[in-house]
């Protein structure tokens, strides 16, 4: 049988960006990861003027930036092994992720710049060319940015009479690599092809933790014992904790090599995939490797129900407990969404994104920053 050397099947690499993944809803008219950014700078102050000995250089601008990505998947499988004729392909299954969800934010960056130069004399003493000279000497130069999160502080005062809960919400983890201070109603899961024979689920969910030590300040006697430990920086969070999920169901229905088609009688192992030939051309040399990724989102609501507990002191020991309890497919909304498939992939052999021609990328790279 012809063999192909390690094969990467990716949206992203090296880590999954559902900014350049596949749209969850096509039929809605969502744009396979869409994203929009929005930036634009204003010039809050600009002084450069002398005044006396001294020359002072101050300047200040902001910047305004919003976005989103998806709603829209990504994905990465690491096939091994593989070998195909016209009878069957054949392949291990090292490792995979798929991550699923929307993400979004909006963000406010001030720059703010100082520079103060002091007038210095010097006599040069040169005969008949003596002459004082003067020059300005830079004793000051302070400069520094500050960024505001305007949805968390959004979230914070639509959610303050609940307590102070905005800072709870859940963030984007740190594997996006071109996203930082947004939010997401977001899912992941690692590894659960195989072990779902071809079938698994992502359930983006958003966690709204409630924290009742605001809600108890307004006793007295509480707010104030509060008051005394936040003086010696102990910070301490408490209460409910309410999770939305929308799970969205996968399952992997073919694969192909070049022009032939391997999508009859998948059978999976914990170790990697069989499927049978369908139809087409069986290459002698492969150069391409494709995988078929069939999914419906949106079929039912989950909730995940718990509490969670903080507890910080001078930024140094920090305990973050949290205990749920799912109540999986509590709302079945009985949405219709059309199944669909999208094809991934990939030149044979390669562990980088070589090509991937059922991917329409726009001409410039996606990329999403937030302050």
């Amino acid at each position: 049988m012809p063999k192909i050397s390690n094969t990467v099947l990716a949206t992203s690499l090296p880590a999954v960006d559902i900014c350049k993944g596949f749209a969850l809803f096509p039929d809605l008219g969502t744009a396979r990861a869409g994203v929009n950014i929005n930036t634009a700078a204003s010039k809050l102050i600009d002084i450069n003027t002398p005044i006396l000995t001294w020359r002072i250089t101050l300047g200040a601008d902001v910047t305004l930036s919003a976005g989103v990505c998806g709603p829209a998947y990504g994905t990465i499988m690491r096939y091994t092994d593989i070998e195909y004729d016209a009878t069957k392909l054949k392949m291990g299954l090292d490792s995979d992720q798929t991550d699923a969800g929307l993400i979004f934010g909006l963000g406010l960056l001030i720059n703010y710049q100082f520079q103060l130069e002091t007038l210095t004399l010097r006599w040069i003493d040169e005969g008949w060319n003596s002459r004082l000279e003067s020059n300005w000497k830079l004793t000051e130069n302070t400069s520094f940015r500050i960024n505001f999160d305007l949805l968390a502080l959004l979230l914070e005062f639509i959610l303050g009479k609940l307590g102070a809960v905005g800072q709870k919400i859940a963030k984007v983890p740190d594997v996006f690599q071109a996203v930082s201070g947004s939010f997401a109603i977001y899912g992941s899961e690692s590894d659960v092809i195989a072990g779902g024979k071809g079938k698994y689920t992502v359930s983006p969910q958003l966690d709204l933790p409630i924290n009742i030590i605001s809600l108890l300040r307004k006793i007295a006697a509480v707010d104030a014992v509060i008051t005394v430990l936040e003086k010696i920086n102990i910070f301490i969070s408490v209460g409910p904790i309410i999770s939305l999920l929308i799970p969205i169901d996968f399952q992997i229905t073919g694969y192909a090599v070049d022009g032939g088609r391997y999508n009859k009688s998948l059978a999976w192992t914990d170790d990697g995939v069989t499927a049978d030939y369908a139809s087409g051309t069986v290459s002698d040399v492969a150069k391409q490797l494709s995988v078929d990724i069939q999914h419906v989102a949106a079929q039912r609501f989950g909730l995940k129900v718990g509490i969670f507990f903080d507890f910080n002191f001078l930024k140094v020991l920090s305990v973050n407990k949290q205990v749920t309890y799912d109540m999986p497919d509590l709302l079945k909304l009985g949405l219709k969404f059309n199944p669909v498939t999208n094809t991934l992939s990939n030149k044979a052999g390669s562990q980088v994104l070589a090509f991937a021609p059922d991917i329409e990328l726009d001409d410039s790279e996606y990329e999403v920053v937030f302050a």
